[in-house]
């Protein structure tokens, strides 16, 4: 499995949002993130972290879009009508 295959592996998940408090990563995401950056810091082939940083980039993105998404339905009081590329 390629380096980016198991990064991009690892599953995105919405946790509990709040209006009121920061979110905090739990000690299994930071177990996570350790993990990934370990395996980005042996990476030694210039193409394949450039592969990886623009992905990531994506991915990072996409996240933004569905937490924009998931604050609009809050705010609006919608249960989940409609999808996330609206």
């Amino acid at each position: 499995m390629q380096l980016i295959e198991r990064l991009l592996s690892i599953p995105i998940v919405l946790y509990r949002w709040s209006l009121h408090q920061p979110m905090q990563l739990s000690l299994d995401q930071k177990f996570e993130i350790e993990r990934m950056k370990r395996i980005i810091e042996s990476e030694q082939d210039p193409v394949e972290l450039q592969s990886i940083a623009k992905q990531l980039l994506e991915v990072w993105q996409s996240q933004r879009a569905a937490t924009r998404w998931v604050i609009r339905q809050h705010l609006s009081g919608s249960a989940w009508p409609s999808s996330p590329a609206e």
